[in-house]
């Protein structure tokens, strides 16, 4: 059994952070690792990546220089793909210049409740590798995929990172997301005020001024800006549970076999 320094130290300089840019700036980010010469992330982490700079820094890596892997009039070369309904995974293809860390290997069993694991990855957009501990909570099937209920906490940005057993260092699975208690709550939410925003927006007749401000012009400013802050409330929340897919079919794919 391994301890969450030794895997960290083991692991970490496979893990990179994944930055999606537009002209300077941040538009989204995630976790990758290195497996068989290839970058594995989420499939979700990269779907809309056409049209943006992607660059990769290994933090913990002597590679620890950021390194652009396709900018706005490209896109990353994706070897393999499964959308965030199935495996949600991406398999991207480095640059030819390219030098990757050492890879990370698949483990052989899939873990039962109790498991203890880890997750590595960069959440809340942080650039400094992070490391959660916990264990598998639940182990069950969800479309074509085995999903992984981990007890630990799990943020954005944390997609596309492994998913490490404590007891030999092996990834188990892909951290995909997060749940929270409130997730059903603040969809309805965001939805009423969605229908608010195309209410208030739609053309109108013209409203008497109130002390010169025009009432509906100020509802849907409040409406907007109570939105705003409804989607951060719910980025930052957190209880403690996440979900991670099991390696199949990643571990068979033949361009993660490529050494």
């Amino acid at each position: 059994m391994l301890n969450g320094t030794e895997i960290y130290e083991l692991c970490g300089p496979s893990v990179a952070n994944l930055v999606f840019s537009r002209s300077g700036q941040r538009v989204s980010s995630g976790t990758g690792f290195v497996v068989g010469n290839h970058l594995v992330t989420a499939g979700h982490v990269v779907h809309s990546a056409r049209g943006l700079d992607f660059d990769v820094v290994f933090e913990k890596s002597s590679r620890s220089v950021p390194t652009r892997w396709a900018d706005c009039s490209s896109a990353p070369t994706i070897g393999g793909f499964s959308d965030e309904h199935s495996y949600d995974y991406a398999i991207v293809v480095p640059p030819d210049e390219i030098s990757l860390p050492p890879s990370l290997e698949w483990a052989t069993e899939c873990p039962v409740p109790g498991t203890p694991v880890c997750a590595l990855g960069y959440p809340f957009e942080d650039p400094h590798l992070t490391l959660h501990q916990g264990f598998v909570s639940a182990v069950y099937q969800s479309g074509p995929a085995l999903i992984l209920k981990i007890d630990m906490s799990i943020n954005p940005s944390n997609s596309g990172g492994p998913l490490i057993s404590m007891k030999d260092g092996k990834v188990v699975g892909m951290v995909t997301r997060k749940a929270t208690g409130l997730t059903k709550a603040f969809d309805q939410l965001v939805s009423v005020m969605d229908e608010n925003i195309r209410f208030l927006t739609k053309p109108r007749q013209i409203f008497a001024s109130i002390g010169g401000i025009d009432p509906v012009q100020a509802a849907l400013v409040s409406q907007t800006q109570i939105r705003h802050v409804a989607a951060e409330i719910y980025r930052s929340a957190n209880v403690g549970i996440g979900y991670a897919v099991w390696n199949e079919p990643l571990k068979h794919e033949p361009r993660l076999s490529e050494h």
